[in-house]
């Protein structure tokens, strides 16, 4: 049983620990999405500036 037990509790960590490292990748893919977002608002505006003038 205490074999059982710690194969379990490395599993555990194993999978805590990716879906620590998935929470950092989508964190991060999040900040670059809004950043594109940013950037595109950005880009809108100066071209509906260009177009005005």
């Amino acid at each position: 049983m205490r074999g059982t037990y710690s194969s379990l509790q490395r599993m555990l960590e194993t999978t805590s620990q990716a879906l620590e490292h998935n929470d950092r990748v989508c964190q991060n893919l999040s900040n670059q999405v809004n950043g594109l977002y940013e950037q595109v608002e950005r880009l809108s505006s100066d071209l509906s500036r260009l177009m005005r003038s």
